[in-house]
């Protein structure tokens, strides 16, 4: 029990046990960070945005028909325009009206057969149309390019929205950008995160590229800040309550739990499992990307366990930062889970090892990259098992797809040896994070957290 005194932070780690009163200060502990320094929240606190915010993440796909009808609708009743906003010579009746929106439907269509390039440069014509004739605005929307960064957003290349959820609005979710065909993913960051500096960036920004997801990103950085590890362990009980208030909300508001999943690093992961005891239905998915170990109780209402959703997954690649106890329903070895070889030049090894959690996970989300854990006889030991029947198969096959591909019902212990640095782009530059590449000696140590284009410009190749 911490007392109510001033305490440092290291002096709180000495007094749980063996061994972690190195791994406090290998985690960015200051002997001179009192009890005081922190925020320390309980859980019975209400959530508001100053202590955890939500920001929605839509990727700008083509507009579908039915959307284009909905704007020809709205187009036939705007005379007072004259059409000025979508061509030079004046229109004399409603039938010209029609012909023209018409046509330009019609183009929209077969463009969607052309080059990706083209295609955008649609969309971002169609999106300045859609905004003149109908007045859309939002103060809370950012629309990010490669050439733009707005409110501390930063973008890939295509067109990405992001907003701020609004819990308080009912009608928030569809009066946003949500696409309800696709499947909805919340990435929760650990110690010294935030919604868009690393590892949580890596994963957002795969996502995106993907195209086929609508990402929310969780932001308790205010609960978890740096050097304060002891406080962030006690306070992300108070982000799972507000991860669960989020879930329900979308749940209410029409999005379907089984099309969810929750995704969180390091102390993030047990903010999505400790969410559970927070929601009156069950969650569908979660994976744990290295799950923290230090200081974490062991009772199951307070952990990541496969007890919180229907299908929980472990991805396990350092054994000090992480928990290399097998705690879901399929727990996946890197390298036995220890430190992992790309990180033998890394400042240190064992962070980077638990960092590049993300990595292997933001490579699973492209089937064509996608790595498949072998069977292990023992923890951390491999076999060499027949692999046939597996794609016919659920529950404790031989090999099985990591991260977003895992099938639901999988079982068991898996293991995967690798010794290059997963999602790197060094040998295929439009795919990957050059921070998830291996570490070398004349390179800047990959940081706690950073922005992912801070790291790209300290470390040019």
């Amino acid at each position: 029990m911490i007392s109510s005194a001033a305490v440092t932070e290291t002096e709180a780690g000495r007094r749980i046990g063996n061994g972690t009163i190195k791994e406090a200060l290998t985690m960015g502990q200051a002997g001179n960070t009192t009890r005081e320094d922190c925020i320390w929240k309980m859980e019975t606190e209400s959530c508001n945005p100053s202590i955890m915010s939500f920001t929605m993440y839509t990727k700008n796909t083509s507009h579908s028909q039915g959307e284009v009808l909905a704007v020809l609708a709205l187009v036939t009743g705007l005379f007072v325009f004259k059409e000025t906003y979508i061509r030079k010579e004046p229109v004399d009746s409603e039938a010209d009206v029609k012909k023209f929106v018409t046509t330009k439907m019609q183009n929209m269509i077969q463009l969607q057969a052309k080059t990706s390039t083209e295609l955008r440069e649609m969309q971002k014509s169609n999106e300045r149309l859609e905004k003149e004739l109908h007045g859309i605005s939002s103060s809370s929307e950012v629309l990010c390019d490669e050439n733009s960064t707005q409110q501390g957003h930063s973008c890939e290349g295509d067109d990405i929205r992001a907003v701020e959820v609004d819990m308080k609005s009912p009608a928030w979710l569809h009066s946003s950008y949500w696409n309800p065909s696709h499947e909805t993913v919340v990435l929760v960051h650990g110690y010294g995160g935030t919604a868009e500096y690393l590892p949580t960036g890596i994963l957002k920004n795969a996502y995106l590229k993907n195209g086929t997801y609508n990402v929310i990103v969780a932001d308790w950085g205010p609960l978890a800040k740096l050097p304060c590890y002891v406080s962030a362990v006690h306070n992300f009980r108070l982000a799972a309550k507000c991860l669960g208030e989020l879930l329900t909300f979308l749940r209410n508001s029409g999005v379907d739990t089984q099309k969810t999943t929750c995704v969180g690093h390091s102390l993030g992961a047990h903010v999505c499992g400790v969410a559970a005891n927070y929601l009156n239905f069950r969650m569908h998915k979660i994976i744990g990307l290295d799950p923290a170990r230090p200081l974490i109780p062991n009772a199951a209402k307070s952990k990541l366990d496969a007890g919180d959703a229907d299908n929980v997954q472990i991805l396990h690649t350092s054994s000090n930062y992480g928990d290399a106890k097998k705690s879901g329903h399929v727990d996946f070895y890197f390298n036995g889970g220890r430190v992992q070889p790309f990180c033998a030049n890394a400042t240190d090894q064992e962070l980077c090892s638990h960092l590049r959690s993300a990595c292997y996970m933001a490579e699973s989300i492209f089937s064509h990259s996608v790595r498949f854990g072998t069977k292990c006889k023992r923890r951390n030991v491999m076999t060499e098992d027949d692999p046939k029947g597996i794609l016919n198969r659920i529950g404790s096959a031989h090999f099985v797809p990591i991260g977003q591909l895992t099938p639901n019902g999988a079982l068991g212990t898996y293991c995967i040896s690798n010794v290059e640095a997963p999602f790197c782009p060094e040998e295929n530059k439009s795919f990957g994070s050059p921070y998830c590449c291996k570490p070398s000696p004349t390179s800047t140590p990959p940081p706690l957290i950073g922005r992912e284009e801070d790291f790209k410009m300290n470390n040019k190749r």
